[in-house]
Protein backbone atom coordinates (compact mmCIF):
# COMPACT_ATOMS: atom_id res chain seq x y z
CA UNK A 1 0.00 0.00 0.00
CA UNK A 2 1.31 3.28 -0.91
CA UNK A 3 1.64 6.00 2.00
CA UNK A 4 -1.94 6.69 2.62
CA UNK A 5 -3.23 9.98 2.22
CA UNK A 6 -6.95 10.78 3.17
CA UNK A 7 -9.18 14.24 3.48
CA UNK A 8 -12.09 15.69 5.49
CA UNK A 9 -13.63 18.00 2.78
CA UNK A 10 -16.34 20.14 4.65
CA UNK A 11 -18.70 23.48 2.99
CA UNK A 12 -18.20 26.58 5.50
CA UNK A 13 -21.43 26.86 5.30
CA UNK A 14 -22.68 25.82 8.68
CA UNK A 15 -21.24 24.31 11.97
CA UNK A 16 -19.48 20.98 11.73
CA UNK A 17 -22.09 18.52 12.13
CA UNK A 18 -22.39 15.19 14.43
CA UNK A 19 -21.93 13.40 10.68
CA UNK A 20 -18.87 15.38 9.60
CA UNK A 21 -17.15 14.59 12.63
CA UNK A 22 -17.80 10.91 12.72
CA UNK A 23 -16.19 11.29 8.87
CA UNK A 24 -13.18 13.32 10.04
CA UNK A 25 -12.60 11.00 12.94
CA UNK A 26 -12.58 7.60 10.49
CA UNK A 27 -10.28 9.33 8.47
CA UNK A 28 -8.18 10.73 11.23
CA UNK A 29 -8.12 7.25 13.18
CA UNK A 30 -7.22 5.65 9.50
CA UNK A 31 -4.70 7.54 8.57
CA UNK A 32 -2.72 7.53 12.06
CA UNK A 33 -3.13 3.40 12.10
CA UNK A 34 -1.12 3.68 8.78
CA UNK A 35 1.13 6.46 9.90
CA UNK A 36 -0.16 8.23 6.68
CA UNK A 37 -1.41 11.92 6.34
CA UNK A 38 -5.18 13.33 7.19
CA UNK A 39 -5.49 16.34 5.02
CA UNK A 40 -8.13 18.92 5.11
CA UNK A 41 -9.69 20.49 1.97
CA UNK A 42 -12.05 23.29 2.23
CA UNK A 43 -15.18 23.66 -0.43
CA UNK A 44 -15.85 26.90 -0.33
CA UNK A 45 -16.64 27.52 -3.93
CA UNK A 46 -20.15 28.42 -2.94
CA UNK A 47 -19.57 31.95 -2.38
CA UNK A 48 -23.68 32.86 -1.27
CA UNK A 49 -23.30 30.26 1.64
CA UNK A 50 -19.93 29.90 2.63
CA UNK A 51 -18.57 32.09 5.48
CA UNK A 52 -15.69 33.04 7.38
CA UNK A 53 -17.69 32.40 10.94
CA UNK A 54 -18.36 28.88 9.45
CA UNK A 55 -15.53 28.23 8.48
CA UNK A 56 -13.49 28.70 11.68
CA UNK A 57 -16.23 27.19 13.64
CA UNK A 58 -15.38 23.88 11.66
CA UNK A 59 -11.37 24.54 12.10
CA UNK A 60 -12.25 25.20 15.83
CA UNK A 61 -14.61 21.98 16.29
CA UNK A 62 -11.99 19.82 14.51
CA UNK A 63 -9.26 21.09 17.11
CA UNK A 64 -11.18 20.39 20.01
CA UNK A 65 -11.97 16.98 19.28
CA UNK A 66 -8.20 16.61 19.05
CA UNK A 67 -8.31 15.98 14.95
CA UNK A 68 -5.06 17.64 13.80
CA UNK A 69 -3.89 17.75 10.31
CA UNK A 70 -1.14 17.38 8.95
CA UNK A 71 -0.31 20.03 5.65
CA UNK A 72 -1.53 23.40 5.11
CA UNK A 73 -5.71 23.38 4.43
CA UNK A 74 -6.45 23.07 1.02
CA UNK A 75 -9.29 26.18 0.06
CA UNK A 76 -11.22 24.85 -3.32
CA UNK A 77 -12.14 28.15 -4.72
CA UNK A 78 -8.56 28.83 -5.16
CA UNK A 79 -7.74 26.17 -7.24
CA UNK A 80 -10.36 27.65 -9.95
CA UNK A 81 -7.79 27.69 -13.06
CA UNK A 82 -6.14 24.34 -12.14
CA UNK A 83 -9.81 22.88 -12.18
CA UNK A 84 -10.81 24.94 -16.13
CA UNK A 85 -7.31 23.34 -17.29
CA UNK A 86 -8.29 19.69 -16.33
CA UNK A 87 -11.97 20.71 -18.58
CA UNK A 88 -10.11 21.91 -21.26
CA UNK A 89 -7.89 18.99 -21.51
CA UNK A 90 -11.03 16.58 -21.64
CA UNK A 91 -12.57 18.95 -24.24
CA UNK A 92 -9.15 19.32 -26.45
CA UNK A 93 -8.77 15.22 -26.33
CA UNK A 94 -12.95 15.21 -27.50
CA UNK A 95 -13.91 13.22 -24.23
CA UNK A 96 -15.99 16.59 -22.98
CA UNK A 97 -18.41 19.18 -25.69
CA UNK A 98 -20.18 22.19 -25.20
CA UNK A 99 -23.88 22.40 -25.62
CA UNK A 100 -26.95 24.28 -25.33
CA UNK A 101 -29.90 22.74 -23.67
CA UNK A 102 -33.25 23.71 -24.25
CA UNK A 103 -34.67 25.58 -21.11
CA UNK A 104 -36.15 23.05 -19.78
CA UNK A 105 -33.68 20.68 -19.09
CA UNK A 106 -30.96 23.62 -17.56
CA UNK A 107 -31.14 22.35 -14.48
CA UNK A 108 -27.66 21.76 -13.19
CA UNK A 109 -27.54 17.55 -13.64
CA UNK A 110 -25.71 17.43 -10.08
CA UNK A 111 -29.45 18.92 -8.69
CA UNK A 112 -30.85 15.59 -10.67
CA UNK A 113 -31.03 11.95 -10.29
CA UNK A 114 -29.18 9.95 -11.86
CA UNK A 115 -31.67 8.68 -14.16
CA UNK A 116 -31.81 11.62 -15.91
CA UNK A 117 -31.70 11.60 -19.51
CA UNK A 118 -28.36 12.99 -21.48
CA UNK A 119 -28.12 16.61 -23.30
CA UNK A 120 -29.57 15.83 -26.81
CA UNK A 121 -26.34 18.02 -28.33
CA UNK A 122 -23.43 16.16 -27.84
CA UNK A 123 -21.51 18.83 -30.66
CA UNK A 124 -18.33 20.66 -29.92
CA UNK A 125 -18.17 24.14 -30.30
CA UNK A 126 -21.34 25.69 -28.89
CA UNK A 127 -19.26 27.86 -26.57
CA UNK A 128 -22.73 29.24 -25.06
CA UNK A 129 -23.21 26.33 -23.01
CA UNK A 130 -22.32 24.29 -20.12
CA UNK A 131 -19.46 22.22 -20.89
CA UNK A 132 -20.42 18.30 -19.97
CA UNK A 133 -18.21 14.84 -19.76
CA UNK A 134 -18.84 12.42 -22.73
CA UNK A 135 -19.96 9.09 -20.68
CA UNK A 136 -19.66 5.44 -22.53
CA UNK A 137 -23.18 4.73 -23.41
CA UNK A 138 -23.25 1.08 -23.10
CA UNK A 139 -21.77 -1.29 -20.22
CA UNK A 140 -22.36 -1.29 -16.92
CA UNK A 141 -20.02 1.28 -13.87
CA UNK A 142 -18.95 -0.89 -10.78
CA UNK A 143 -17.43 0.72 -8.22
CA UNK A 144 -15.58 -1.45 -5.41
CA UNK A 145 -16.74 -0.06 -2.12
CA UNK A 146 -14.72 -1.43 1.08
CA UNK A 147 -17.90 -1.26 3.18
CA UNK A 148 -20.76 -1.83 0.27
CA UNK A 149 -19.12 -3.98 -1.44
CA UNK A 150 -19.75 -3.80 -5.04
CA UNK A 151 -22.03 -1.24 -6.54
CA UNK A 152 -22.88 -1.09 -10.68
CA UNK A 153 -25.20 1.22 -12.86
CA UNK A 154 -25.52 1.08 -15.83
CA UNK A 155 -24.18 3.52 -18.06
CA UNK A 156 -27.21 4.37 -19.35
CA UNK A 157 -29.07 5.29 -16.02
CA UNK A 158 -26.32 8.26 -15.57
CA UNK A 159 -26.35 11.71 -17.70
CA UNK A 160 -23.62 13.44 -19.21
CA UNK A 161 -22.73 15.51 -16.02
CA UNK A 162 -21.87 18.84 -16.40
CA UNK A 163 -17.85 19.66 -15.81
CA UNK A 164 -18.31 23.78 -16.35
CA UNK A 165 -21.32 25.49 -15.94
CA UNK A 166 -22.35 27.95 -18.77
CA UNK A 167 -21.18 31.02 -16.38
CA UNK A 168 -17.50 29.29 -16.36
CA UNK A 169 -17.80 27.93 -13.12
CA UNK A 170 -16.42 24.51 -12.90
CA UNK A 171 -18.78 22.44 -10.60
CA UNK A 172 -18.33 20.36 -7.84
CA UNK A 173 -18.13 16.70 -9.54
CA UNK A 174 -15.45 18.20 -11.41
CA UNK A 175 -13.75 19.93 -8.11
CA UNK A 176 -13.52 17.09 -5.91
CA UNK A 177 -11.80 14.79 -8.25
CA UNK A 178 -9.26 17.29 -9.76
CA UNK A 179 -8.20 18.19 -5.90
CA UNK A 180 -8.73 14.29 -4.80
CA UNK A 181 -6.19 13.35 -6.91
CA UNK A 182 -3.79 16.44 -7.04
CA UNK A 183 -3.93 15.72 -3.26
CA UNK A 184 -2.40 12.28 -3.83
CA UNK A 185 -5.55 11.21 -1.86
CA UNK A 186 -5.22 7.24 -1.69
CA UNK A 187 -8.78 6.58 0.44
CA UNK A 188 -11.73 8.36 0.15
CA UNK A 189 -13.99 7.87 3.59
CA UNK A 190 -17.31 9.78 3.77
CA UNK A 191 -20.96 8.88 3.75
CA UNK A 192 -22.86 6.62 1.80
CA UNK A 193 -24.86 9.50 0.64
CA UNK A 194 -22.04 10.15 -1.09
CA UNK A 195 -22.12 7.00 -3.52
CA UNK A 196 -24.22 8.19 -6.04
CA UNK A 197 -21.48 11.08 -6.35
CA UNK A 198 -18.78 8.52 -7.03
CA UNK A 199 -20.14 6.50 -9.14
CA UNK A 200 -20.65 9.64 -11.57
CA UNK A 201 -16.71 10.83 -10.66
CA UNK A 202 -15.32 7.74 -11.62
CA UNK A 203 -16.11 8.25 -14.99
CA UNK A 204 -13.91 11.51 -14.45
CA UNK A 205 -11.14 9.79 -13.33
CA UNK A 206 -11.66 7.07 -15.86
CA UNK A 207 -11.66 9.99 -18.81
CA UNK A 208 -8.65 11.38 -17.25
CA UNK A 209 -6.97 7.61 -17.13
CA UNK A 210 -5.92 8.50 -13.03
CA UNK A 211 -5.87 5.66 -10.98
CA UNK A 212 -8.98 6.38 -8.51
CA UNK A 213 -8.85 6.02 -5.06
CA UNK A 214 -10.04 2.80 -2.61
CA UNK A 215 -13.42 4.16 -1.54
CA UNK A 216 -15.46 3.09 1.80
CA UNK A 217 -18.68 4.62 2.13
CA UNK A 218 -19.97 5.14 5.94
CA UNK A 219 -23.76 4.32 6.95
CA UNK A 220 -25.57 7.68 7.82
CA UNK A 221 -26.45 8.16 11.05
CA UNK A 222 -30.06 8.13 12.66
CA UNK A 223 -32.08 8.60 15.99
CA UNK A 224 -32.94 6.11 17.69
CA UNK A 225 -36.42 6.19 16.79
CA UNK A 226 -34.70 5.17 12.94
CA UNK A 227 -35.38 8.52 11.08
CA UNK A 228 -32.37 10.48 10.47
CA UNK A 229 -30.27 12.30 12.83
CA UNK A 230 -31.71 15.94 13.30
CA UNK A 231 -32.39 18.32 16.44
CA UNK A 232 -35.09 16.25 17.96
CA UNK A 233 -32.86 13.79 18.91
CA UNK A 234 -30.08 16.63 20.65
CA UNK A 235 -28.00 18.66 19.31
CA UNK A 236 -26.57 18.45 15.73
CA UNK A 237 -23.29 20.23 15.35
CA UNK A 238 -20.03 19.86 17.74
CA UNK A 239 -19.89 23.26 19.14
CA UNK A 240 -23.59 22.88 20.45
CA UNK A 241 -22.31 19.48 22.55
CA UNK A 242 -19.00 21.31 23.88
CA UNK A 243 -21.49 24.18 24.93
CA UNK A 244 -23.27 21.58 27.00
CA UNK A 245 -20.47 20.48 28.83
CA UNK A 246 -19.06 17.26 27.06
CA UNK A 247 -15.84 16.23 26.75
CA UNK A 248 -14.09 15.67 23.40
CA UNK A 249 -13.21 12.20 24.35
CA UNK A 250 -17.02 11.24 25.26
CA UNK A 251 -17.66 12.61 21.58
CA UNK A 252 -14.93 11.15 19.82
CA UNK A 253 -16.50 7.94 21.85
CA UNK A 254 -19.53 7.89 20.89
CA UNK A 255 -18.72 9.14 17.40
CA UNK A 256 -16.26 5.81 16.65
CA UNK A 257 -19.04 3.19 18.13
CA UNK A 258 -21.75 4.92 15.26
CA UNK A 259 -21.55 2.32 12.34
CA UNK A 260 -18.47 0.76 14.03
CA UNK A 261 -17.38 -1.64 16.64
CA UNK A 262 -14.39 -4.03 17.82
CA UNK A 263 -15.86 -6.84 19.74
CA UNK A 264 -17.52 -5.89 23.26
CA UNK A 265 -15.73 -3.13 23.29
CA UNK A 266 -17.52 -0.03 24.48
CA UNK A 267 -15.09 2.70 25.93
CA UNK A 268 -12.84 3.39 23.32
CA UNK A 269 -10.59 6.73 22.62
CA UNK A 270 -9.45 7.85 19.03
CA UNK A 271 -6.11 7.11 20.09
CA UNK A 272 -6.71 3.64 21.05
CA UNK A 273 -9.12 2.84 18.00
CA UNK A 274 -5.60 3.90 16.22
CA UNK A 275 -4.64 0.16 17.02
CA UNK A 276 -7.87 -1.71 16.48
CA UNK A 277 -9.72 0.00 13.64
CA UNK A 278 -10.84 -1.51 10.62
CA UNK A 279 -12.73 -0.17 7.46
CA UNK A 280 -13.63 -4.04 7.18
CA UNK A 281 -15.35 -3.86 10.45
CA UNK A 282 -17.55 -0.50 9.68
CA UNK A 283 -21.64 -2.06 9.49
CA UNK A 284 -23.50 -1.19 6.67
CA UNK A 285 -26.43 -0.76 9.09
CA UNK A 286 -27.94 2.63 10.14
CA UNK A 287 -25.46 4.05 12.43
CA UNK A 288 -27.47 4.98 15.92
CA UNK A 289 -27.47 8.30 17.82
CA UNK A 290 -27.34 7.34 21.49
CA UNK A 291 -27.52 10.11 23.83
CA UNK A 292 -28.07 8.77 26.85
CA UNK A 293 -24.61 6.58 25.70
CA UNK A 294 -22.78 9.82 25.13
CA UNK A 295 -23.89 10.96 29.04
CA UNK A 296 -22.32 7.76 30.16
CA UNK A 297 -19.28 8.16 28.36
CA UNK A 298 -18.94 11.50 29.21
CA UNK A 299 -19.76 10.64 33.04
CA UNK A 300 -16.92 7.78 32.79
CA UNK A 301 -14.73 9.73 31.26
CA UNK A 302 -15.05 12.92 34.13
CA UNK A 303 -14.91 10.35 36.87
CA UNK A 304 -11.55 8.93 35.68
CA UNK A 305 -10.02 12.11 34.37
CA UNK A 306 -6.94 13.55 37.31
CA UNK A 307 -8.55 16.11 39.14
CA UNK A 308 -5.81 18.87 38.13
CA UNK A 309 -6.77 18.37 34.86
CA UNK A 310 -10.74 18.35 35.04
CA UNK A 311 -10.35 21.78 36.81
CA UNK A 312 -8.23 23.02 34.00
CA UNK A 313 -10.60 22.26 31.72
CA UNK A 314 -13.66 23.60 33.68
CA UNK A 315 -11.66 26.81 34.86
CA UNK A 316 -12.21 27.64 30.57
CA UNK A 317 -15.59 26.12 30.47
CA UNK A 318 -16.81 28.28 32.72
CA UNK A 319 -17.23 32.28 33.40
CA UNK A 320 -17.13 31.79 37.21
CA UNK A 321 -14.17 32.90 39.54
CA UNK A 322 -11.28 30.34 39.80
CA UNK A 323 -8.78 31.24 42.36
CA UNK A 324 -6.16 29.42 44.25
CA UNK A 325 -8.74 29.53 47.52
CA UNK A 326 -11.66 28.14 45.27
CA UNK A 327 -9.47 25.44 43.54
CA UNK A 328 -8.18 24.34 46.53
CA UNK A 329 -11.73 23.64 48.15
CA UNK A 330 -12.66 21.86 44.99
CA UNK A 331 -10.05 19.71 44.88
CA UNK A 332 -11.39 18.21 48.26
CA UNK A 333 -15.05 18.06 47.14
CA UNK A 334 -14.36 16.84 43.59
CA UNK A 335 -14.55 13.27 44.20
CA UNK A 336 -17.78 13.15 45.23
CA UNK A 337 -19.08 15.53 42.89
CA UNK A 338 -17.72 14.03 39.79
CA UNK A 339 -19.71 10.50 40.86
CA UNK A 340 -22.81 12.38 40.72
CA UNK A 341 -22.61 15.17 37.62
CA UNK A 342 -22.27 13.85 34.04
CA UNK A 343 -21.34 17.18 32.14
CA UNK A 344 -18.88 19.91 32.67
CA UNK A 345 -22.43 22.18 33.25
CA UNK A 346 -24.11 20.11 36.02
CA UNK A 347 -19.78 20.05 37.44
CA UNK A 348 -19.74 23.49 37.70
CA UNK A 349 -23.26 23.71 39.07
CA UNK A 350 -22.31 21.57 41.35
CA UNK A 351 -19.59 23.73 42.46
CA UNK A 352 -21.59 26.50 43.16
CA UNK A 353 -21.48 25.53 46.68
CA UNK A 354 -18.53 26.82 47.77
CA UNK A 355 -19.79 30.33 46.76
CA UNK A 356 -22.52 32.00 49.03
CA UNK A 357 -25.75 31.55 47.89
CA UNK A 358 -27.38 34.90 45.81
CA UNK A 359 -31.24 33.21 46.50
CA UNK A 360 -32.43 30.55 48.71
CA UNK A 361 -35.34 27.94 47.46
CA UNK A 362 -37.12 27.78 50.96
CA UNK A 363 -38.14 28.83 53.77
CA UNK A 364 -36.02 27.45 57.10
CA UNK A 365 -37.98 28.09 60.30
CA UNK A 366 -36.72 29.83 63.60
CA UNK A 367 -36.36 26.60 65.47
CA UNK A 368 -34.39 25.13 62.72
CA UNK A 369 -31.96 27.79 62.59
CA UNK A 370 -31.29 28.01 65.89
CA UNK A 371 -31.27 23.97 66.15
CA UNK A 372 -28.47 24.10 63.54
CA UNK A 373 -26.21 26.68 65.21
CA UNK A 374 -26.33 25.10 68.44
CA UNK A 375 -25.31 21.84 66.91
CA UNK A 376 -22.45 23.14 64.99
CA UNK A 377 -21.18 25.20 67.94
CA UNK A 378 -21.28 21.87 69.94
CA UNK A 379 -19.06 20.27 67.49
CA UNK A 380 -15.35 19.38 68.71
CA UNK A 381 -14.09 18.25 65.55
CA UNK A 382 -14.98 20.51 62.01
CA UNK A 383 -14.47 17.56 59.78
CA UNK A 384 -17.10 15.31 57.60
CA UNK A 385 -17.52 12.77 60.06
CA UNK A 386 -17.67 14.87 63.05
CA UNK A 387 -20.07 17.16 61.73
CA UNK A 388 -22.74 14.14 60.95
CA UNK A 389 -22.34 12.10 63.91
CA UNK A 390 -23.29 15.53 65.74
CA UNK A 391 -26.72 15.67 63.87
CA UNK A 392 -27.20 11.92 64.25
CA UNK A 393 -27.02 12.35 67.98
CA UNK A 394 -28.94 15.53 67.91
CA UNK A 395 -31.65 13.50 65.58
CA UNK A 396 -31.27 10.32 68.31
CA UNK A 397 -32.03 12.47 71.36
CA UNK A 398 -34.59 14.66 69.18
CA UNK A 399 -36.70 11.03 68.10
CA UNK A 400 -36.39 12.78 64.17
CA UNK A 401 -34.55 11.43 61.16
CA UNK A 402 -31.58 13.32 59.59
CA UNK A 403 -33.00 13.96 56.54
CA UNK A 404 -35.30 16.22 58.42
CA UNK A 405 -32.29 18.06 59.47
CA UNK A 406 -30.23 17.90 56.83
CA UNK A 407 -32.33 19.81 54.61
CA UNK A 408 -33.26 22.94 56.13
CA UNK A 409 -29.39 22.90 56.99
CA UNK A 410 -28.54 22.15 53.06
CA UNK A 411 -31.20 25.51 52.16
CA UNK A 412 -29.03 27.60 54.94
CA UNK A 413 -25.57 26.52 53.47
CA UNK A 414 -26.23 26.58 49.51
CA UNK A 415 -29.40 27.83 49.02
CA UNK A 416 -30.52 24.83 46.97
CA UNK A 417 -32.31 21.44 48.06
CA UNK A 418 -29.87 19.24 46.73
CA UNK A 419 -26.40 19.59 46.77
CA UNK A 420 -23.17 17.74 47.18
CA UNK A 421 -22.83 15.76 50.56
CA UNK A 422 -23.80 19.03 53.16
CA UNK A 423 -20.90 17.67 55.75
CA UNK A 424 -18.42 17.68 53.42
CA UNK A 425 -19.04 20.99 52.12
CA UNK A 426 -19.34 22.23 55.79
CA UNK A 427 -15.97 20.54 56.62
CA UNK A 428 -14.05 22.11 53.47
CA UNK A 429 -16.07 26.06 54.12
CA UNK A 430 -15.25 26.08 57.91
CA UNK A 431 -17.33 26.76 60.86
CA UNK A 432 -16.88 30.84 60.08
CA UNK A 433 -17.52 30.56 56.72
CA UNK A 434 -20.66 28.48 57.47
CA UNK A 435 -21.66 30.90 60.40
CA UNK A 436 -21.75 33.82 58.19
CA UNK A 437 -24.15 32.12 55.51
CA UNK A 438 -26.46 31.22 58.18
CA UNK A 439 -26.42 34.76 59.30
CA UNK A 440 -26.94 35.85 55.66
CA UNK A 441 -30.14 33.48 55.28
CA UNK A 442 -31.20 35.02 58.57
CA UNK A 443 -31.03 38.79 57.25
CA UNK A 444 -32.06 38.04 53.25
CA UNK A 445 -35.52 36.79 55.23
CA UNK A 446 -35.91 39.21 57.32
CA UNK A 447 -35.70 42.03 55.04
CA UNK A 448 -38.41 39.60 52.73
CA UNK A 449 -40.80 39.98 55.80
CA UNK A 450 -40.41 43.51 56.21
CA UNK A 451 -43.30 45.39 55.06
Amino acid sequence: MSKVRVRFAPSPTGDLHIGGARTALFNWVFARQHQGQFLLRIEDTDQKRCTEEYKNSILNGLRWLGLDWDEEPVYQSRRKDRHLEVAHDLLSKGLAYYCVCPPQAATPPEEKSQNTAPCPCREAGHVSGALRLKRPLKGTLSCKDVVYGSVEVEYAQLDDMVLVRSNGMPTYMLCVVVDDYDMGITHIIRGVDHLTNTLRQMLLWQAMDWEMPECAHLPLIHGQDGKKFSKRHGAVSVIEYQKLGFLPDAVCNALMRMGWGHDDTELVTKEEAVSIFSLASVGKSKAQFDLKKLYHYNQHYMANMPTEILLEILKNYTSDPFDEDFINKAKQIFPEIVKRVKTLHECAEALQVLHAPKAYLEHVEDDAINMVRDVLLSCEKWESDALEASFREYCLTHDCKLVAVAQPLRVLITGKKVSPPIFLVMSVLGLQEVMERIKQYEEQASKSESP
